[in-house]
Parts: structure tokens; C-alpha cells; sequence
């Protein structure tokens, strides 16, 4: 790869291949000498992510050797996994059994977005030219692989959260369904088995566990092929803190009672456990059917429910709020949009809210990704600070609307992005 060209998403995962495979040390050297030929800059927040992904690797093998060190009745034994092949042995099934082989199962289907490009119309010349170095407006891709992995013998990780993963008797785990600690670093610590269940159907284990984001696209949508096993099968999760797994299971109509919590079978080993795989990472239109779907079955069910169709989702109370965001709220508010606080509201709540919006405000943050729930119609405006300008949003709102905004809050502040947002609303609320 030309290492000039690499994406954000390359960059990170070098550091993730480097320390798995050689170690921090190895990974470290490399950032430096990429920063150093120029491709990157010093101050750019994936190379302090990525410094600081590197810290915590060795951090994390310390502490849990450690724990190794501390375990008197000698339960534990710490794994370096292998990351699972994805050479395929077959197309997805229409069922799982125990007798399935071991293995990867994968489709190839149609992305079919609803928008090609973005509005960009409304921004000066200066923002256009941000935007674009930060490759906003590329077409998304036509098609998207879906996987389900089929392993035996299988044990779960001893620590959960951000190190929760699977690993089966062959030490092969699966990053794209683990934490973020075993796939920078492959370490996973297991018990004993003292117990033997014979399948498990295992959601993914997010990312971040505490993030709404990645909890909602990469847990929840792992439950898009849970007919494809028996009705008794139980449902494996690490931590659910947005409550959406009983909230989908029961819109799904998914007995609530298999859903069983990593922590309590962690001294098991499972025969047979089917892994289904995350969300894809720019989405693809099953993906907003899928919680459309679901946002369609809370509203048939919801007794008395109200939202505003305008909403402007407030950060003011967080750690991460806008500049002066309070300018911003009471000049949308003064357009009838209801200032929304999402850590605020439940989850079914914020699927109401989100399900009819016509117009939705909001600055870069895990809390979009509740624009799966909007309708196809939704106009979507995403604030950026100019230090963050992230194209994640832009091109999954591809898959939701036509009619997606960016806007950035530069040196001119709120009252600067208030002037260049008023001739847009005044148009979007006269629609």
C-alpha cells in the first residue's frame, strides 16, 4: 500500500496488525516514522489515539498477568489468539446446527444506498475545499459481505468490556467480534472449564461496550440472524447499558429469557457457537431495514407517544459540548425544535423521537447513529468542530437520506454557524 494514500482506517489498523503480531515497541517506531516522512501530522487525533491504543496494550498485558499471578487455585491461563481466516467455507445458511463445520459462512449483497453524493451547496468555499481533504461526498460502495463464523469448543474471555471475546480449541478468535483490547492485541484470559453447554448463538461484543454506537451496530444488529438457530439456543452478550437487547428481542419476537450475559457462563465451553458479525462499517440499506423495522414495531406498540419533528440533539450537558452550544439551542428552539438530550430518554424513547423526525440537528457523535431509525426523508444537518471533521456519518447517512448537510463550527463560533445555518433551515422547515 502506498502509505501516502492510506485511510484513517488503515492507519489504525496497522497499529492494531504491529502490536498483535510484533508488539508495542515494534508499532510505536512505526507511528513515529509516518508521522516523521510527513504523511500524517504529529497533532492529528488518530495518531494520540493511536499512541494511546499502544500504552494501553502494554498496560493490559501487565494486568492481567497479574491476575494470573494472583489466581491461587490456578483457573486462569492467559492465550495469545489467532485471528480467524476469512477464507469462507461456504455461503450463509438458512441454519445452524452442532454438525455445522467450523468455519466462515459469507454473502455478497447489494448495498442499494439512496443517495450517491451529499449537499454541499450551502458551505463557503473555504469549508467545501475542509470537507473534501477529508474525502466527504465519495460514492458508497455497491455491495457489502455479511459473515457468520461456526466454531467449536469454544471459551469465553475471563474479563469483559472492552476485552470480551470468544476463543475456541485451536486458540482462533474473532476481532471484528471482540473488544477492542484482544483485537489490538490478541490477549485473552479464560477459566477452567467447569461446564459443557452445546450451543450458543454469541452477539458480538462491541467495540466499546459503553458506546452507544457500537453497541447498537455491531451487539444489537447481531440479532438479524438469530432464526437461522432453534428457539432455545441462548443468546450470548457481554454488556447491554442502552437496555436495547430486550427492547429489540421482544419487537423481533424473541423470547427475552435466552438472553444470558458473558459474565455468567464464563466458566463454560460451549460445543458449538454460531458468530454472527457486526454491522458493516458505512451500513447498507438491510441494515437501516432492519431498525427501521424495529423502530416500526416500538411505534405500533407505543401508547400515546409524542415527538417533535424537529430536533436538535444537545451535547450541553456532556463533557464533549459545542462552544457556546446554549446560543445554538436557543436560537433552534426559537424555530420549534426540541432541544433533546439523549443520555436523558430511554432507548424506546429515542427511537420514537428519532422514527419521525423530519429534521434532525446534531454534532459529530456516537449519538447519530440513531439516524437508522429516521425516515427516508429526514433532512440530517451534522455539526463538525474543525479539529474533528469525521466522514463517518456522511456516508452511512448514504443508506438513510437523500438530504444530508455538513456544517462546521470554525473561528467564527455559534453565532458564525447560526449566520450560515439560517438560509438552510429557512428553506429545509418551508419544504
Amino acid at each position: 500500500m502506498n502509505l501516502d494514500q492510506m485511510s484513517p482506517m488503515d492507519f489504525t489498523s496497522t497499529i492494531f496488525r504491529l502490536v498483535r503480531e510484533e508488539g508495542s515497541a515494534p508499532a510505536k517506531e512505526w507511528v513515529d516514522t509516518y508521522v516523521a516522512a510527513g504523511h500524517i501530522e504529529h497533532d492529528n487525533y488518530r495518531v494520540s489515539q493511536g499512541l494511546s491504543q499502544i500504552r494501553d496494550a502494554e498496560s493490559q498485558a501487565l494486568r492481567l498477568q497479574k491476575m494470573i499471578d494472583a489466581d491461587s487455585r490456578e483457573s486462569l491461563e492467559l492465550l495469545r489468539g489467532i485471528p480467524a481466516s476469512l477464507a469462507p467455507v461456504g455461503g450463509l445458511l438458512s441454519k445452524y446446527w452442532g454438525s455445522t463445520s467450523a468455519g466462515l459462512y459469507q454473502g455478497r449483497f447489494a448495498t442499494m444506498p439512496i443517495s450517491r453524493s451529499m449537499h454541499d451547496e450551502h458551505l463557503s468555499r473555504k469549508h467545501r475545499a475542509r470537507l473534501t481533504s477529508a474525502s466527504f461526498g465519495l460514492p458508497p460502495s455497491d455491495y457489502v459481505e455479511d459473515r457468520v463464523f461456526v466454531a467449536h469448543d469454544v471459551r469465553l474471555s475471563r474479563t469483559g468490556w472492552t476485552e470480551a471475546t470468544a476463543i475456541d480449541a485451536d486458540g482462533v478468535f474473532h476481532p471484528t467480534r471482540s473488544g477492542r483490547l484482544p483485537r489490538l492485541t490478541g490477549l485473552v484470559l479464560v477459566e477452567r472449564p467447569e461446564r459443557e453447554i452445546e450451543m450458543v448463538y454469541i452477539l458480538p461484543f462491541p467495540y466499546v461496550s459503553g458506546n452507544y454506537y457500537h453497541s447498537l451496530t455491531e451487539m444489537a444488529y447481531g440479532l438479524r440472524h438469530i432464526y437461522t438457530v432453534d428457539a432455545d439456543v441462548p443468546i450470548v452478550f457481554e454488556k447491554d447499558p442502552f437496555g436495547f437487547l430486550p427492547v429489540i428481542c421482544r419487537a423481533m419476537g424473541i423470547d427475552v429469557s435466552r438472553l444470558v450475559s458473558r459474565e455468567s457462563v464464563q466458566n463454560a465451553i460451549f460445543s458449538t457457537a454460531v458468530l454472527p458479525e457486526g454491522g458493516p462499517y458505512y451500513w447498507s440499506s438491510t441494515f437501516v431495514q432492519f431498525f427501521r423495522s424495529i423502530a416500526l414495531q416500538l411505534r405500533n406498540t407505543a401508547a400515546g407517544a409524542s415527538s417533535s419533528e424537529l430536533i436538535y440533539v444537545s451535547r450541553s450537558k456532556s463533557q464533549r459540548s459545542l462552544p457556546d452550544e446554549w446560543i445554538i439551542e436557543n436560537y433552534l428552539r426559537s424555530l420549534g425544535f426540541e432541544i433533546f438530550f439523549a443520555e436523558e430518554h430511554s432507548f424506546e424513547e429515542q427511537v420514537d423521537k428519532f422514527s419521525c423526525a423530519q429534521v434532525i440537528v446534531a454534532s459529530h457523535g456516537a449519538g447519530m447513529a440513531n439516524i437508522c431509525f429516521a425516515p427516508d426523508d429526514c433532512r440530517v444537518l451534522e455539526i463538525f468542530l474543525p479539529e474533528l471533521i469525521n466522514r463517518d456519518f456522511q456516508r452511512r447517512s448514504q443508506f438513510v437520506t437523500p438530504n444530508y448537510y455538513p456544517m462546521i463550527l470554525d473561528e467564527g463560533g455559534a453565532t458564525g454557524l447560526i449566520e450560515g445555518m439560517a438560509s438552510l433551515l429557512e428553506d429545509l422547515l418551508t419544504r
